[in-house]
């Protein structure tokens, strides 16, 4: 399992985050790895529609990378159609809401395909088969009539909430959240197993096995910071520190979420035309660590502020912020901020939630 997030800052703009630790067998063996979140739209698409989206899994990873790669050559395949069509050259190619229509589509296809894989190994006999009552097998048709096995198939095709032999594929949950000119910035959720397609209708949403300690802080974070009228309008500082610091919470609590963050910010007013920027190097364990000093009392958050919006919004690197940590603290402060980010326990008092 795993963190996937997303948070509304205002109108045009946006992140999305996602650690990147997966366990690949029974023991629970951890890899420092998964790519759970990445961008679907191309740069060229990108560019000449203002249109920019991400998709994030959590669940199996491979069906995961199958849902997104899946999703990014289904855009391209309709851009070439929208190309081909002369009567489409002045319209819009697509909406957030219309790439959420599509993954929703992509899900479906993806569990259904999944399902009959795994009726055909077990019983040679796919989905629709089943539904009919008969199996063709060239020109006979094989009645499907034995108690046990119809009972076991519809435990595979409709699994009760608490069978978890079918977790691999009913598990499977996404969020995609991007921009376009015409809506803005928009999250959507989806369900494998629920089956649904919705729009998140407030400022974040969490899925994963983090999503419990995700759900407790960010509550807090917009209960603090009330929107006018309905409408998110949020300093994006003050709102990707609030999600690192969600996020770092969930790798502490649950053994699911660790290594280094992946973080996706969106911005329909970016001057240059680049909507989407990925930050998944040391810059953004740099930011998870500001922000677990600020929260163990160890820097101001004036402080935390300006390294976090200069790494994650204005592209500077990781020798620059260190210098603004470290600028005029002791040796004996420099070495205890190193034991505590290494582990030790900390004897400061929290600071996240002061000025």
């Amino acid at each position: 399992m795993t963190s996937i997030n997303a948070i509304k800052f205002n109108h045009y703009s946006g992140a999305m985050i996602c650690d990147e630790q997966r366990h690949w067998n029974d023991d629970r063996m951890k890899i420092y790895g998964a790519d759970k979140i990445l961008p679907v739209v191309a740069d060229d698409i990108m560019h000449r529609f203002q249109l920019a989206a991400a998709y994030g899994n959590t669940g199996t990873s491979s069906i995961g990378d199958e849902i997104r790669l899946t999703l990014r050559t289904r855009i391209r395949d309709a851009y070439k159609d929208f190309c081909d069509d002369k009567d489409a050259q002045k319209s819009d190619f697509m909406s957030i809401r219309d790439i959420a229509d599509l993954t929703f589509s992509i899900l479906m296809d993806v569990k259904h395909q999944h399902i009959d894989d795994q009726l055909l190994s077990r019983f040679g006999f796919t989905t629709r088969e089943f539904c009919q009552g008969f199996q063709q097998l060239d020109d006979q048709e094989i009645p499907i009539k034995q108690p046990e096995i119809i009972e076991r198939v519809q435990e595979m095709i409709a699994p009760p909430a608490d069978f978890s032999g079918s977790n691999a594929v009913f598990g499977n949950k996404g969020i995609v959240a991007g921009y376009d000119r015409m809506h803005g910035f928009q999250i959507f959720l989806f369900s494998m197993r629920e089956q649904f397609c919705e729009e998140v209708p407030f400022g974040f949403a969490a899925e994963g096995s983090g999503s419990d300690t995700v759900n407790f802080v960010l509550p807090s974070f917009f209960d603090d910071h009330h929107c006018l009228h309905g409408e998110i309008d949020i300093d994006p500082v003050e709102g990707i520190m609030a999600i690192i610091d969600a996020v770092n919470l969930a790798a502490r609590k649950n053994m699911g979420v660790g290594g280094y963050f992946n973080i996706i910010v969106f911005n329909g007013k970016a001057p240059d035309g680049d909507l989407i920027s990925e930050i998944n190097d040391h810059r953004s364990h740099m930011a998870s660590e500001v922000v677990t000093l600020l929260r163990a009392g160890y820097i101001s958050r004036a402080v935390a502020g300006e390294i976090i919006d200069s790494i994650i919004f204005q592209n500077k690197d990781i020798e620059w912020a260190e210098n603004i940590l470290f600028k005029g603290r002791s040796k004996e402060d420099i070495h205890a901020m190193h034991r505590f980010l290494r582990g030790y326990k900390s004897e400061k008092t929290s600071a996240i939630c002061k000025s």
